[in-house]
């Protein structure tokens, strides 16, 4: 027995999990407004050094504050419908909103490797901060949420059974430059 025979084949549906849905054109919206802010983010400058006036603590809740109102505001800004955000007081009213776009930013990575190159890294430093237990009692709420996938909408539309139609598994087989799909007859 070889090693490759002991391996289980890797199944649509298994590779599904690992697939991330792409971004619909608001959620495309919403990620201009992300880099937006994290272009003009002073994140890591302000938190990163060292400060004898303000713990470390304090300066990861007042640079998280500045970047929330800041992506707030620009979606306010870009949008009517932005204008909904304006009503809520508190930071932790638009929870839901800061988890999905934080959750849009890295979906988009995930997919496009060569994008968000000066931009992604201040991201996983705000969020790797803002998941610190001392962070998330200021915010009130986690930033994090699961990245969407395949898998995961075709269980909410209910079609998880085209995972495993052999139609639908050559028809997304990977093919190589100058290689023709084999045709069924």
């Amino acid at each position: 027995a070889t090693m490759a025979s002991a391996t289980p084949p890797v199944t649509l549906a298994s590779r599904a999990e690992l697939i991330p849905l792409r971004l619909n054109e608001t959620e495309r919206s919403l990620l201009r407004v992300l880099e937006g802010a994290l272009s003009v983010s002073e994140y890591t400058d302000k938190v990163d050094v060292i400060s004898f006036r303000y713990n470390r603590g304090s300066r990861v809740q007042e640079q998280l504050e500045e970047l929330l109102a800041t992506i707030s505001g620009l979606t306010i800004a870009s949008s009517y419908k932005g204008a909904a955000l304006a009503s809520f007081d508190r930071i932790a009213d638009n929870a839901e909103f800061f988890r999905r776009i934080f959750e849009i930013g890295r979906r988009y990575k995930i997919m496009n490797p060569d994008k968000m190159r000066s931009t992604y890294g201040k991201l996983m430093y705000i969020l790797q901060d803002a998941v610190m237990a001392d962070a998330r009692s200021y915010l009130s709420f986690n930033c994090l949420r699961q990245v969407l996938n395949v898998k995961d909408e075709l269980e909410d539309l209910g079609c998880t059974d085209l995972l495993t139609d052999a139609d639908c598994a050559d028809a997304v087989m990977p093919l190589r430059p100058g290689e023709s799909p084999a045709r069924k007859e």
